[in-house]
Order: structure tokens, then sequence, then C-alpha cells
């Protein structure tokens, strides 16, 4: 329960905080807010055992993954800076520094955001990346807050200033580099363009076509023998990341956050945020472009769904005297938790939570490994079977 209790929390000081309107209450609100971010810094940096990256940090740490190659400059930093104190442990603790002060700092400061929906934003931001991601995509997720916060600090930015942005995320996760090719549909784009083709493809999910094998099979046909071309075919029909995309009930929030949004802009014409919208398109493109893929689709989505959450609080702003702010928040409850808010072990990355420093300090047992032991021997035997 231990997660259950954290939102809890963090919904009461988001609840506090959306109807603050004296100095006084305004200035609670900051002190919850600092608090907020103190604590996920915490729980999230010092998570032992838990999620289901740790395994793989370790190695890197260790110097013991073969098949990754060169390690981003920023993240071989942070490595090198987490051996200072010892332990694999503070790459955590290094990476969630970085999200949550880049995110506190823009929330805090940045013109274009109410304050009073800081804590909000907290509340869906942990539902996103502590339920739904799993604690696993903390290095990506780092380079998401690097890229997204960096671009929304000026209305207007550069296609200079962009690159910036997107360089430094590179240097924490090199996905990050096909950000680039982003510039036109994030921040150029119209609107009414860019909601017609992401509407599209919401279809083409629907009607069952899936669009990157049709086109990765084409090209095959068209173009020579391509490495490249056939191992993203193969990752399309054969491979263990070739698992098809699944309407869950976080798929059901993005669908309607996408359809009312796209209904208020492009039929009742109201002013937004532009790199909201965009973002929130963008992020819908690459959720349902290719269902076939849905991992390598849920990282390249992963880059924009910070952006879902900005869409979702302009919603709650405007109908936050109506019925339809609990049911919103109460349908993120549900739909982003996967079990996790009662400890249910279906995977390993639901771990109940273990505290780095109480295994440090008092030697209490982690059954961490034995976990992700399990979970991979079943893992093999349905592969087997």
């Amino acid at each position: 329960m231990f997660y259950l209790v954290i939102f809890g929390f963090i919904l009461l000081f988001s609840v506090c905080n959306m109807f603050s309107y004296r100095k006084s209450e305004v200035y609670l609100s900051n002190v919850l807010f600092y608090g907020l971010i103190f604590s996920l810094v915490i729980i999230g940096g010092f998570r032992f055992e838990t999620g289901g990256d740790w395994p793989g940090y370790k190695l890197m740490y260790d110097g013991l993954d073969k098949n990754r190659g060169t390690i981003e400059p920023l993240f071989q930093l942070i490595i090198n800076i987490s051996k200072l104190f010892g332990s694999y442990q503070w790459i955590f603790f290094f990476c969630e520094i970085i999200r949550f002060v880049t995110m506190a700092v823009f929330l805090e400061k940045n013109q274009a955001f109410d304050i009073r929906y800081k804590c909000l934003f907290i509340l869906l931001y942990y539902a996103m990346y502590f339920f739904y991601y799993d604690l696993v995509i903390i290095r990506q997720s780092t380079a998401a807050a690097i890229f997204v916060f960096g671009i929304l600090k000026q209305r207007n930015i550069s296609f200079r200033e962009y690159c910036i942005y997107v360089g430094l995320a590179t240097c924490v996760h090199f996905s990050s580099l096909f950000l680039i090719f982003m510039y036109y549909p994030l921040v150029k784009m119209k609107e009414k363009h860019i909601g017609f083709v992401t509407f599209l493809f919401v279809v083409f999910y629907f009607a069952g076509f899936d669009f990157l094998p049709a086109l990765l099979g084409t090209l095959l046909k068209i173009l020579p023998s391509n490495f490249l071309f056939q191992k993203l075919y193969a990752y399309t029909q054969i491979a263990a990341l070739a698992t098809d995309r699944k309407i869950t009930g976080q798929s059901l929030v993005y669908l309607l956050t996408f359809f009312v949004v796209l209904f208020d802009r492009i039929i009742l014409k109201k002013k937004g945020n532009k790199l909201f919208y965009n973002g929130m398109c963008l992020f819908i493109f690459f959720y349902f472009g290719f269902p076939s893929l849905s991992t390598i689709s849920t990282r390249l989505s992963t880059y924009f769904s910070i952006f879902v959450i900005f869409v979702l609080i302009e919603i709650i702003k405007i109908y936050k005297k109506t019925i339809i702010v609990p049911v919103v928040i109460v349908a993120l409850c549900f739909c982003f938790n996967k079990g996790i808010f009662f400890e249910a072990p279906t995977h390993v990355a639901y771990n109940p939570y273990q505290f780095y420093w109480t295994h440090e300090i008092f030697g209490t047992h982690s059954d961490g490994a034995a976990r992700l032991e399990k979970t991979n021997n079943a893992s093999v035997k349905v592969q087997g079977e």
C-alpha cells in the first residue's frame, strides 16, 4: 500500500493547491510543492532493487554490459560520480535530481503555466512515470525532461536552440537524436494538419492496419537488401519486441484526451498552447502508429508524454468546478496503477518498495534478486511453451 499512500498525499496537496487564491495559501502551496519534489527524489532515488531496470544499471555500473557499447557522455559522468559514492544506487538518485529539479524550475518560473496546478502536474507525472512506466525508463525520462522543459522555456524557439536541447538529451540517451526530425511537426506544423494526420493513424490502428511493417515490406521489395530494414522487419514479425499494442485503461484516457482537445481546437477553435497540443498529437501518433512494435513505440512516445499531462491540466483547469475533474483523477488512478498500488508481483517492476538506506544501515533482507530470477525463469518457460 506504500504507493497508494503516496498517491493520496499528492492528491490532497494537489486539490489544496488548485483552489488556493490568497498569498498565504500560495506560500503554503509552495512549501507543499517543494516538499513533494524532495520526497519523490528520495523515493525514486533510493528505491532498492525495486523496478524493472535496476539490474541493467548495475551491469552498466560494473562495466559488465558487453552488448551496450558506448555509453552516453552525460550518463557516463553520472556513473563516474556514483562510483565516487561507492554504489550504483546513486545513479537513480542523480537522475531523479536532474528530472525533478528541471521540472520544478520550469513549473515555478514559466509564465505560461498556472502555478496553482504544479502539484497536480506532480500527481499526474507520478502516476504516469512511477506506475505506467514501471520505474523502468529513468534514463530516457531524464532525457525527456531535459528536452521538454528546455524547449518550453520560451514561446518561440528557433531550430538552433531546439537542437541544443536535443543534443543535451542525446548525451543522456542516444535515442533522443530522432527528436531533431520532430522540430517541424512539434513547433511549426499547423494544429489542424497534425491533428488530422494523428486522427488518421488512430483510424488505421482500429482498422487493424499496421503502418511500419507495411512500409518496411514495401521498402524491402523496392530497395536492395539492407541489414537495417531486415532487422526492423524482423522486429515487427518474430522478435520479442513484436508484441501487439492492446487497448487498456490508459489507452482510453489518451484517446479521450486527444478527441476532447481535437474538438476544442479544431471544431470550437479555442486557443491554447500550440506546443502542448502538437506534442500530445505526436504522443498519440507514436503510441498508436506502430501496434506491432509496442515496446519501441512506447519508447518513442515517452518523449512526448509530458505534453499529455499539460493538456490534461488544461482540460481540468477549464472544468475544475464540475464532476469532470474528480472523474479524470480517479480514472488516472485506476488506469495507470497496473496493480502496483497493491504491490502485485506480476512483473519484476512491481516489487514492493524497498528503501536503500534501510538495507544499508540495518542490513534488512532484499528479495529483489530472487524476484528477478523467478520472473526470468517464468518468462523462459512461457517462451518454451
